[in-house]
């Protein structure tokens, strides 16, 4: 009975999680809800029901069941006997034991029963707890049907009937009342889209919010009235006959329904519920496409800002809003405002920095907004991501660039102070252990080598002025090929060593110079980037001061409009603009003195550093401006900040002076000297120059006498060698299979020589054609030559070779028959072409003569200065190995020059001079102390070379060009006139080679006489 009532509990209790489930819809709950209503009442009817009646009924099941837990003797022994006694009793028919004792038996276990407590026994806890949870299910289920009548009752109709409404009348509710739907969308002005009509659609409504839908429908019977129910609001429908039409506003996603109304307005039947989605209006999209992250620019210059921006239905504004520092809001400025509202709009602004008035090392941020037209539910704006906008600071990089710069210093320190203290420097006491522990000092020597290699060129792309990173290419080159040196001559002299030679061998001691000359290349180097470094220091103190003068007068100049336009915005505008540049000045001036304290004494004054500190001071000054402005006298705060002015000028001026290196330093003598060799480079170039406009003469005149002899030889001249190269040419096409590679080789480059002879004639290139007809010979002859040994074999064995007989006496014939015609061209031009000392007069060989002279001279002062070069070279990295030897090629070019000269050959002179002066006017732009400017005279430290031929640092493709640093140079460039040269003859090759690539038929004209203008 027990269970049966918990069953029931369970059953009451389950009903309202089962309606719950039910009312919300989800499929799985009627499934679910049925099957455990079945279960809870199964289980009441088998326990409640069947089993208790059959167990109550059965006593002789309860007889046993008291036996088991009766707690008298008596009653455990007698009971069951006593009831199978009582069942034999009650049966008709004779029995097989004593109906007296029998009954006596049944008495004394009835009276002990009497006797004893039988609740003990079977007790109804059980019972009257199930009851219990029974009542409180009840009551649970009485308030869940109190509280939420609707839900309970939904949730029984969907578990009885399965569908929303059970019953006749709410299945006719769920049923559709009216045909196809007529949809005609009618969208919000902003969104400028045409009225658009959808026939034969189920009705959802799918549109922008502010959309009027009209609606066009067939009901299913005559009606009176009808409505659209739309959330709360029922909207009238115009009704003639079954068609209705009405329409609605699109405002919030939901749901409409049909209604049905009598001529009394109660409600007939009303549709099914149908879906309102409202199409939500995207926010515009705003992207910067230039710049495209981050950027670093320069002070007071212009950002192209380059912007795409675009949105569903219109924009109306687009706007690029940036955050100054300090500022506690951005400001916005608008790019573009079109009351056409376009969906895409890009565009190109130039962002004038100037204007917000930022300053060296400022970060703005920055990015676009924009703004679309929706006017129904509110505009609404898209940003693009944050940008971030860093004002280059020469300062803040120069900072970077010297503690780069002078860690790489240290490192050299302790890389001589490792080779000082090297226990084998020293004769005695040297062992081989010794000298083979310092491999290590060699590799780290090879190491800082390529270290300094790789700063120089991290510095070069990292906007470091020129000769810094020049100089440390230098010193890096020179640093590896020093410990490369030395590192070598170790491993050489430890195999000699092993070898049982002794310590005071050729080895050893080949070692110990290395060492020494490494010693002193790295001593040069220390000496020579302190320098440097110092140098960079007063430079960047210079600029710091510049800046504070700059942040002076634009205080003075905002204090001059206050005192002209004193109003309150002017006034507060002040303040926070003071109170800015204080800041920046404090900033400024405490990184001043952390220079001032690395630089070395030699490099500046004592002056300029108590000009340093009276400016430190003067920053107290500020506090007593901003105390006579508050007190309203202008005046004596202009007065004020005029003395603040003046010190920083002079503290400017002082700077500037030692940063210009005009006081004495230890590099002052080599910078002097530096700048006499420049001049004296300048003085060789000049007089170099002279001497290549005498040997232009010369050369103009014997020119003049070559085409003398042209005109003497007739206007056909030309045309008649050209025909006999023709013919040469015909007579090799004739050769056919030479059947041997020599053979094939000699054709072919007759063939090409040939053709080059052809080309070099159509332009009156008499030199080149020489040339060519002699290679064209050479070849032929031997081609010849071959053809008519192959000729002669075919007629000593013609039973052997009788299938090329025929054919190699051909070959022979033409290939002979080409070398005449080679040869009278050849005479022709060797008539044309007399040597040089014949086609001049004896005065001009005289002049020639003088000329050569001069340019001996000339020769052996640039030996001088390449002297001079190695004597500068040995106080400071100022030269690398490759303009020592462009200064050596100098020279060449110049004896080279003079020995054509003594030939009487002013072409060949005027080419080598040429070249002697292109290779000087390198090394003038290599001793400039910067690009563009003038080479530092009287200059502190000397810069390095800075022109071709400095080491290229690693990654550089272009090797050891000037340029390295891919910007163009501001340098004018010479356009030489079109004698200055003797065409190399690599490149008139490559032009006859363009020659044979032919041109278009009423090209051919024009195309033969650039040709002939571009060889002359």
């Amino acid at each position: 009975m027990a269970a049966a009532l918990s069953c029931s509990a369970a059953l009451v209790g389950l009903t309202p999680v089962i309606f719950a489930l039910s009312a919300s819809g989800s499929p799985l709950a009627r499934p679910l809800g049925l099957t455990t209503l079945a279960l809870a009442l199964g289980a009441f009817l088998w326990l409640g029901i069947v089993r208790a009646r059959r167990e109550v009924s059965d006593l002789g099941a309860t007889a046993r069941l008291l036996a088991q837990r009766v707690e008298s003797p008596e009653l455990r022994r007698g009971l069951l006997p006593a009831y199978e006694l009582s069942r034999e009793l009650s049966r008709s028919g004779p029995v097989d034991f004593s109906r007296a004792l029998a009954c006596a038996h049944i008495e004394s276990i009835a009276t002990a029963a009497r006797q004893t407590n039988l609740d003990a026994a079977l007790p109804d806890r059980p019972v009257r707890t199930g009851a219990q949870l029974l009542l409180v299910a009840a009551a649970i289920l009485v308030c869940a049907v109190a509280l939420f009548r609707g839900p309970m009752t939904l949730g029984a109709r969907m578990l009885w009937a399965g569908v929303e409404g059970a019953g006749p009348k709410a299945a006719s509710l769920a049923e559709p009342i009216t045909g196809e739907i007529e949809l005609t969308f009618l969208y919000p002005a902003y969104t400028r889209l045409p009225a658009r009509t959808v026939p034969n659609t189920n009705g959802e409504i799918s549109a922008p919010k502010g959309t009027q839908v009209r609606l066009k429908t067939r009901a299913d019977r005559e009606l009176a009235q009808a409505v659209v129910v739309c959330g709360q609001n029922a909207l009238p429908l115009q009704v003639q006959g079954r068609a209705l039409s009405g329409s609605l506003l699109v405002d919030v996603p939901g749901s409409y329904r049909f209604r049905f109304l009598d001529a009394r307005g109660r409600t007939l039947v009303e549709g099914p519920p149908i879906p309102i989605a409202v199409e939500e209006d995207q926010r515009p999209k705003a992207n910067i496409v230039v710049p495209m992250g981050d950027v670093e620019v320069d002070p007071k210059s212009r950002v192209t800002i380059r912007y795409e921006a675009d949105d569903d239905f219109g924009l109306s504004e687009v706007a690029l809003l940036f955050k100054l520092p300090g500022a506690t809001k951005p400001e916005r400025l608008v790019l573009q405002r079109a009351s056409a509202t376009p969906r895409r709009s890009s565009g190109e602004h130039v962002w004038d920095l100037v204007a917000p008035g930022l300053m060296p090392g400022d970060t703005v941020a920055y990015y676009l907004e924009a703004t679309d037209n929706d006017e129904v539910s509110g505009k609404k704006t898209g940003v693009s991501r944050t940008q971030y906008l860093k004002i280059f600071s020469q300062a803040e990089h120069h900072r970077k660039l010297v503690r780069q710069i002078a860690q790489a210093w240290e490192k050299l320190v302790t890389h001589l102070a490792d080779r000082l203290e090297a226990p084998d420097r020293k004769a005695e006491g040297r062992t081989i252990e010794k000298i083979l522990s310092q491999a290590a000092v060699d590799t780290r020597g090879l190491d800082l080598g390529r270290e300094l290699s790789e700063l120089a060129r991290t510095l070069r792309k990292d906007r470091s002025p020129e000769p810094l990173w020049r100089a440390l290419g230098h010193i890096g080159a020179g640093m590896t090929e020093k410990a490369a040196a030395s590192s070598d001559a170790r491993a050489t002299a430890a195999q000699w060593l092993r070898r049982g030679a002794g310590l005071d061998s050729d080895p050893v001691r080949r070692l110990s110079r290395a060492v020494e000359a490494e010693i002193d290349e790295v001593e040069k180097d220390v000496l020579y980037l302190e320098a440097l470094v110092d140098q960079q220091r007063l430079e960047d103190l210079a600029v710091l001061s510049r800046e504070l003068s700059a942040k002076r007068r634009d205080l003075s100049d905002l204090l001059e409009k206050y005192r002209t336009a004193p109003d309150d915005e002017t006034r507060q505008k002040l303040f926070n603009e003071m109170a800015r540049l204080k800041a920046r000045m404090a900033e400024l001036m405490q990184r001043m003195a952390e220079l001032s304290k690395g630089i070395n004494d030699e490099h500046i004054n004592e002056e300029a550093l108590r000009e340093l500190d009276d400016a430190a001071a003067s920053l107290d000054a500020f506090d007593t401006i901003q105390e006579l402005l508050h007190q309203g006298k202008v005046e004596e705060a202009m007065k004020e900040l005029e003395k603040i002015g003046q010190s920083l000028d002079e503290l400017e001026k002082k700077l500037q002076k030692a940063a210009r290196g005009e006081e004495d330093g230890s590099f002052s003598g080599l910078g002097r000297q530096l700048s006499d060799f420049a001049r004296d480079i300048d003085q060789l170039e000049q007089d170099q120059q002279q001497v290549l406009e005498q040997t232009q003469k010369l050369r103009e005149r014997t020119k003049q006498a070559l085409q003398e002899r042209v005109q003497r030889k007739g206007a056909d001249f030309v045309q008649r060698l050209r025909k006999k190269a023709d013919e040469a040419r015909k007579r090799l096409e004739a050769v056919a299979n030479p059947r041997s590679f020599w053979r094939e080789d000699d054709l072919k480059r007759a063939q090409e020589a040939i053709e080059d002879l052809d080309k070099a004639l159509a332009v009156k290139d008499f030199d080149q054609a020489a040339e060519s007809v002699a290679k064209g010979l050479l070849h032929a002859d031997q081609l010849a030559q071959e053809m008519e040994r192959a000729a002669q074999e075919s007629r000593r064995f013609p039973a052997e070779l009788k299938d090329t007989a025929a054919e190699a006496q051909k070959n022979a014939r033409n290939a002979r028959g080409a070398v005449p015609p080679l040869e009278q061209i050849r005479d022709e031009l060797q008539s044309l072409i007399p040597p040089p000392s014949a086609a001049m007069s004896a005065q001009d060989r005289q002049r020639m003569k003088e000329l050569a002279q001069r340019q001996g001279q000339l020769q052996r002062q640039a030996g001088q200065l390449r002297q001079r070069m190695e004597e500068l070279n040995q106080q400071g990295p100022l030269f690398p190995g490759s303009a020592q030897q462009m200064m050596q090629g100098v020279g060449n070019r110049m004896g080279q020059a003079q020995g054509q000269m003594q030939a009487n050959n002013p072409t060949g002179a005027s080419a080598q001079e040429r070249a002697a002066l292109d290779q000087l006017g390198e090394l003038k732009q290599g001793l400039q102390r910067e690009r563009g400017g003038a080479s530092g005279e009287g200059g502190s430290v000397p810069w390095p070379w800075m022109g071709k031929g400095s080491p290229a640092v690693p990654g550089d493709e272009a090797g050891d060009d000037g340029g390295l640093d891919g910007s163009s140079s501001q340098e004018k460039v010479e356009i030489p006139d079109a004698d200055k040269y003797q065409v190399p003859e690599e490149y008139r090759k490559d032009i006859l080679d363009a020659m044979k690539q032919g041109a278009p038929e009423k090209y051919k004209d024009q195309v033969k006489r650039y040709y002939e203008e571009i060889v002359k």
